[in-house]
């Protein structure tokens, strides 16, 4: 009978109720991509602040203990500018030199002085010569992302000034600078200044705090800024 013959029929899917069904599928696969892709990116921007933070707190500690380290008394005097040839020994020879200079719309300071013991900077380790004399500064580098790397100079301090710079050894702290810049505070004028060492009054000493700002370049092409500041003679 008709009723018993259809009772073997397997009724299938509709049309309507395939393209249903694809059109879940698809916007549940575009949930997950998006939000896959999103967690990623949040991954990505996470791991290249935290590798730019751990940078700008190994260059920091690094120029707090040898800037926090400069010598302030008489009996040594810098033997020239930072990057400079011996025949540009300084008429003033201040103790402490901070120069200021800019390029591009960027902070490009140097700042000299000088440490009792020289030698790479290594924490919690003692300096393994005698005094030298010891600059921060920006370098041009065809190889950083921005054109310059954040060098350490360090020239021995001995005579004749020919022979120190000679010895001048250059030691690569990071390419990935955007800026660096410097202010002393002068307690005797309480008021900061972008230079210092460049006026008699502030030839033989050395000023009372230095605030230091580097500008650093995420692998990512990100810029972030990292401020410290450093009270000298303890």
């Amino acid at each position: 009978m008709y009723g018993e013959e259809s009772k073997g029929v397997q009724r299938g899917f509709t049309l309507v109720e395939i393209v249903v069904a694809l059109t879940i599928f698809a916007s549940m696969s575009l949930f997950l991509f998006t939000t896959a892709s999103r967690f990623g990116a949040s991954k990505r921007l996470l791991d290249d602040r935290r590798e730019i933070d751990l940078l700008s707190e190994q260059i920091l500690s690094r120029l707090l203990a040898e800037v926090g380290g400069a010598h302030s008394g008489t009996n040594y005097r810098l033997l020239g500018k930072p990057g400079s040839e011996p025949s540009s020994a300084l008429p003033l020879s201040p103790t402490f030199l901070g120069i200021p200079g800019q390029q591009g719309g960027q902070d490009r300071d140097e700042v000299t002085f000088i440490l009792e013991r020289g030698g790479q900077f290594i924490p919690d380790q003692q300096g393994r010569s005698g005094p030298v004399q010891v600059s921060y500064r920006l370098m041009e580098d065809a190889e950083a992302p921005s054109g310059i790397s954040l060098v350490r100079d360090e020239v021995p301090l001995i005579s004749p000034p020919e022979v120190a710079f000679e010895k001048r050894m250059v030691f690569p702290i990071t390419s990935q600078i955007r800026s660096f810049r410097a202010r002393y505070y002068d307690q005797e004028q309480q008021q900061w200044s972008a230079t210092w060492g460049d006026v008699p009054e502030r030839i033989s000493r050395a000023p009372s705090i230095v605030e230091l700002q580097v500008t650093l370049l995420t692998r990512a092409g990100r810029e972030a800024s990292f401020t410290t500041a450093v009270r000298l003679g303890g």
